[in-house]
């Protein structure tokens, strides 16, 4: 890979990663806030790990 000059800001992205902080379970109220982010894989009550 080689460094290249500035072309400009980032106009946006279309994909990209949730993760949770802490370990416990994925709680309804988090999982509705972040619903329109992307597809969930998730359910209310899943174990989740933090990475």
């Amino acid at each position: 890979m080689k460094d290249e000059a500035f072309k400009g800001d980032i106009a946006g992205r279309k994909n990209g990663v949730l993760t949770n902080q802490v370990t416990g379970e994925a709680v309804t109220y988090s999982l509705g806030k972040l619903d329109d982010r992307g597809r969930m894989f998730v359910k209310a009550g899943d174990p989740l790990k933090a990475w």
